[in-house]
C-alpha cells in the first residue's frame, strides 16, 4: 500500500510541475490589451460628445459608447459587454442604448472580458437619474379641444430668466386620461418630507392630488371624506396639519391630519366648521398666504358677519392649537387699532374687494407673522389697507399689528367687474431688486400699484403697465423671487413679464417681457398656479 501511495504522489508531482511550466511558457507580452478611456454620448441630433459624469430625468434614454485604444489587437476580437448600474445589468452591447426608470445616483460601470483569456477591461462614469419634471415653473390649467388640460411651463425664477420648456397637456401626457370636466383651479400644498410638493387639480365635485415630480395622479377625493360624500367643492386649503375644503355656500369641512410628513392622513369630519360662539361659519373666503412652519395660520374672510378670521395651524413642542379659530383682534386690544383703520372684526358698510399676502424675505423665517394688503370700498371710495397677522411663538395665539389704511386713488375709473387682482409674493427679491406691486386687469390693459404708497395723501394712483392684444383671463405673481409674473389671455397666449423696476418700464414690451407662449398652444386658460416646488415652505 505504502509503494502504491509514493508512486501516486509522485505521477501528481510531475503532473503539477508541467502545468507551472505551461504557465510560465505563456508569453503575457501577446496578450490583447485594451485602454478605456473614456466616454462618449450621443445627442439628439447624432452628434457626440465627450462625457466625465451624466444627469438626465426619469424616461430619458442613455446612448453612451466607451472611447477604446487597443495593443496586439487580433484581426478577429472575441469580447463580451456588460453594462451595470446600482448592480442591475442595463446592457450587453459595445454601446449602451438604456431607457431611465427610476430615480437614482450612482456609478455606471462598464466591463469589457476578453473571452479568449479572461481578462477584463473596466471604466465607470457616475449617472444621476433625476424626476422629471423637478423645477419651478407655470402650471397652467386650460381647455383645449373640449377636454381640460393641466400643462407645466418649467423654468428658473431667477431675475432676467426668459428660457422656459413647456409640457402641454402634461397630465394627459403622463396618466393617458384627461382631468374632470368640472376642473376649475391648480392647488399646491406640502409636506415635511422628500419630495415635498403635490399639485391638485381643483374640481366641483372631486379633486385630483398629482405628483409634482412625475406628474402622476396620486390620489382623488372619494375615501377622504368621513361622510362618504363628496360636497360641491368652490375652494380648498390644505396646510401642514389642517385641510380646508369650502363647499358652494362657503362652509367649511375640515380635518386635522396625524403627521406633517404625508400629504393626506385623517379624513374630513361630516359636520361644518364652527366660530367660538358655537355659530356654522358661512360664506367664508379663504385667502392663500406663507404656511410654512414659521408661520402656521390662514387667514379667512367671513363675507356673512363682515369680519376677518384666523385658523392656526400650529403644533409646538409643549402644545397646539390646531384648528382654531378667533376673530382677527389687534395685539395691543380694543383702543389699539390705527386711527382711521377699519377694524377687521368690523367691516360692516365695507366691501372687500381684494385681500392678498406679501412678504419681504428678510421675515422669511422671524416673526412668525404675514403680511397682507387689502383693498376696500364704501359709498364709492376706495381704500387701502395694510396690516401683519402674528402668531405667538409659545401660546400659539393670533392677533393683528402694523394697520394702515389710505384713499386708493384712480381704481373707480379703471376697474371693470371681471377685474383679476394680484400682488407679487416678495416686495422686495432676494437679489435686492424692487418689485413692491399689486397688479390689475382691466379688459385688456394691466395696471400697476406701488404698495408703498402708504400715505393717504398721496395722489399717485395706478399705472398703466401695458396693453395686450386680448383681454387678461388670469394671473399669478407668486414666483419665488418675486421677479416674474404670469398673463393669460383670452386668445391662449401666455406671457412671463419682467418685474424688477416695472415700474420704470411703463409700455416697454423690450424691458417687460420675458418669454411668451403664443395663442393655439394652450387652448382657453381658466387658470395660472405659480410651481415652487423645491423652495416649497418650510415645515422642519
Amino acid at each position: 500500500m505504502k509503494e502504491k501511495i509514493f508512486a501516486f504522489l509522485c505521477l501528481m508531482s510531475l503532473l503539477l510541475s508541467g502545468c507551472y511550466e505551461d504557465k510560465g511558457n505563456y508569453d503575457y507580452n501577446n496578450l490583447l490589451k485594451i485602454t478605456i478611456t473614456g466616454f462618449l454620448l450621443e445627442k439628439d441630433d447624432g452628434t457626440e460628445s465627450e462625457i466625465t459624469s451624466l444627469t438626465v430625468t426619469a424616461g430619458q434614454v442613455v446612448k453612451v459608447r466607451p472611447i477604446l485604444s487597443f495593443e496586439n489587437e487580433k484581426d478577429k476580437k472575441n469580447l463580451a459587454y456588460t453594462w451595470l448600474f446600482k448592480d442591475k445589468v442595463i446592457g450587453n452591447e459595445e454601446k449602451l442604448n438604456y431607457t431611465t426608470e427610476e430615480v437614482l445616483s450612482g456609478y455606471v460601470l462598464f466591463d469589457m472580458e476578453d473571452l479568449d483569456t479572461g481578462n477584463h477591461f473596466r471604466a465607470t462614469f457616475p449617472l444621476s437619474v433625476l424626476d422629471p419634471y423637478a423645477g419651478s415653473g407655470f402650471l397652467v390649467l386650460s381647455e383645449k379641444e373640449g377636454e381640460p388640460c393641466l400643462s407645466f411651463l418649467m423654468g428658473a425664477y431667477t431675475d432676467g430668466n426668459d428660457q422656459f420648456t413647456p409640457y402641454i397637456g402634461l397630465y394627459q401626457k403622463e396618466n393617458g386620461k384627461v382631468l374632470p370636466k368640472d376642473v376649475f383651479k391648480i392647488h399646491e400644498h406640502f409636506r415635511n418630507n422628500r419630495h415635498s410638493t403635490q399639485i391638485m387639480a381643483v374640481c366641483k365635485s372631486d379633486f385630483v392630488d398629482i405628483n409634482a415630480y412625475t406628474f402622476k395622479e396620486e390620489i382623488r377625493a372619494a375615501g377622504l371624506f368621513m361622510s362618504g360624500e363628496i360636497p360641491t367643492i368652490s375652494d380648498v386649503m390644505f396646510m401642514q396639519w389642517v385641510d380646508l375644503v369650502a363647499d358652494e355656500q362657503g362652509r367649511l369641512y375640515k380635518r386635522v391630519k396625524s403627521t406633517n410628513e404625508l400629504f393626506h392622513s385623517n379624513r374630513f369630519l361630516p359636520s361644518f366648521v364652527k366660530d367660538e360662539q358655537g355659530e356654522v361659519l358661512q360664506g367664508i373666503r379663504i385667502i392663500p398666504g406663507d404656511i410654512s412652519n414659521s408661520k402656521n395660520f390662514c387667514l379667512l374672510y367671513d363675507t356673512y358677519k363682515k369680519r376677518y378670521l384666523i385658523i392656526s395651524d400650529w403644533k409646538g413642542s409643549y402644545g397646539n392649537t390646531l384648528a382654531k379659530i378667533v376673530v382677527a383682534q389687534h395685539g395691543s386690544g380694543e383702543q389699539g387699532w390705527s386711527e382711521g383703520f377699519t377694524r377687521l372684526d368690523r367691516m360692516d358698510g365695507y366691501k372687500v374687494v381684494y385681500t392678498g399676502h406679501y412678504m419681504n424675505p428678510s421675515e422669511y423665517l422671524y416673526p412668525a407673522a404675514n403680511r397682507y394688503f387689502s383693498i376696500i370700498e364704501k359709498d364709492g371710495v376706495y381704500y387701502h389697507q395694510h396690516f401683519r397677522v402674528n402668531r405667538d411663538y409659545t401660546t400659539g395665539a393670533m392677533d393683528v399689528t402694523e394697520d394702515i389704511q389710505g384713499i386708493l386713488p384712480g381704481l373707480g375709473g379703471i376697474m371693470q367687474e371681471n377685474s383679476i387682482f394680484c400682488i407679487l409674493r416678495y416686495s422686495f427679491g432676494f437679489d435686492a431688486s424692487i418689485h413692491p406691486y399689486l397688479l390689475m386687469s382691466s379688459g385688456k390693459s394691466l395696471y400697476l400699484y406701488d404698495i408703498t404708497e402708504r400715505d393717504s395723501n398721496s395722489a399717485e394712483g395706478f399705472f398703466k403697465l401695458y396693453e395686450f392684444d386680448s383681454p387678461i383671463v388670469a394671473m399669478n405673481g407668486e414666483c419665488i423671487s418675486g421677479t416674474q409674473l404670469g398673463v393669460g389671455l383670452e386668445d391662449g397666449s401666455f406671457h412671463v413679464l419682467n418685474m424688477t423696476l416695472a415700474k420704470d418700464h411703463l409700455m416697454d414690451k423690450e424691458k417687460l417681457f420675458l418669454w411668451s407662449l403664443p395663442a393655439g398652444e394652450l387652448g382657453t386658460i381658466k387658470d395660472i398656479q405659480y410651481n415652487v416646488q423645491n423652495q416649497s415652505p418650510n415645515f422642519y
